[in-house]
């Protein structure tokens, strides 16, 4: 061989090398470029997955709001409801309870004689009577007691 053909030789064993390493060079920086994309698209997936995830979260705990407002309203409105059922009960009971005792009060009175009622008239007054008398007995000896203070300071 001759030192023409021996220097193209190798001038074309360095120009494959310096392809080949081109394009190593290219491979390497085509994949970190994709490693760099591709790291990049997962940390959007991930906010992607992230705020889905919150969006459900949120509606989520809306929802229970909602559920447990209606249940809260609801509940109310029955107790409302039971209370005014109640209310009703009591004043039909008392109603019956009234008329009942008036019934059995107007037969016991009917019973009665006239005579009976007169005692019961005057037994009513007697009382009266007694009450006034004990009232006007603790006044006067008050008044009594108050003059005897008084003359006592003189």
């Amino acid at each position: 061989l001759r030192d023409q053909d021996v220097a193209r030789l190798l001038l074309d064993l360095y120009e494959n090398r310096r392809q080949e390493a081109l394009n190593a060079m290219c491979v390497f920086i085509q994949a970190t470029v994709r490693r760099f994309l591709a790291r990049i698209r997962a940390g959007a997936w991930f906010e992607v997955k992230y705020q889905r995830n919150r969006d459900r979260n949120v509606a989520v705990l809306r929802i229970q709001c909602c559920g447990r407002a209606y249940n809260a309203l609801r509940r109310k409105l029955m107790m409302q409801i039971e209370k005014e059922r109640i209310a009703a009960l009591r004043n039909k009971a008392a109603c019956r309870i009234q008329a009942f005792f008036r019934g059995m009060h107007g037969q016991y009175s009917a019973l009665m004689k006239k005579q009976e009622l007169e005692r019961l008239q005057r037994l009513r007054n007697r009382k009266a009577l007694d009450c006034q008398r004990a009232y006007r007995g603790f006044r006067g000896r008050e008044i009594a007691e108050g003059l005897r203070f008084t003359r006592m300071r003189e």
